[in-house]
């Protein structure tokens, strides 16, 4: 139980500072943005 919850914690910091970090950078999206989505 407590190895599944790390797990998820782990899992949980490392999108969050992979979406800072790339928000934070001006590289290419690896989603096209369309318009709409940018408005």
């Amino acid at each position: 139980m407590t190895a599944a919850f790390a797990g998820v914690v782990a899992l949980c910091l490392g999108y969050f500072t992979l979406r800072s970090v790339s928000a934070g950078l001006p590289a290419p999206r690896l989603l096209p943005v369309t318009p709409q989505e940018a408005d």
